[in-house]
């Protein structure tokens, strides 16, 4: 009997078991510019595409860090993108004469005057 029952705890604690479920907590959406006139986001893995296109003028850009999406054109400059509802916020605009990049959850900017700044964002 006690042969059974470390047989069975041998067993039980040598097992790797079986993955019930696993999480991704990566998305897979791409974000997209179609002629520097339209955004869109396209999610590879469903093959589902959204587009956004509220008054978008030419000139476009996207810069996306997971959840931080910023949108450029010619005519509004920066605005922020909200991901999941695919509209800008009007809370900040930057110029279209800076640059912006994003990446690792900090914003970067370089004005027209050369002053560089960074946020978290």
């Amino acid at each position: 009997m006690v042969s059974l029952v470390a047989l069975w705890l041998a067993m039980a604690l040598l097992q790797e078991g079986d993955v019930a479920q696993s999480c991704g907590l990566a998305d897979s959406y791409v974000w997209v510019t179609k002629l520097n006139t339209a955004v869109g986001r396209v999610n590879t893995e469903i093959r589902e595409q959204d587009r956004f296109d509220d008054g978008v003028g030419a000139g476009v850009e996207v810069r996306p860090d997971g959840a931080a999406v910023f949108v450029r054109d010619d005519a509004d400059g920066w605005q922020r993108l909200h991901p999941a509802e695919l509209v800008r916020s009007s809370l900040a605009v930057i110029s279209t004469a800076s640059l912006l990049e994003v990446g690792g959850g900090t914003l970067a900017l370089v004005d027209h005057e050369g002053a560089v700044y960074t946020i978290a964002v």
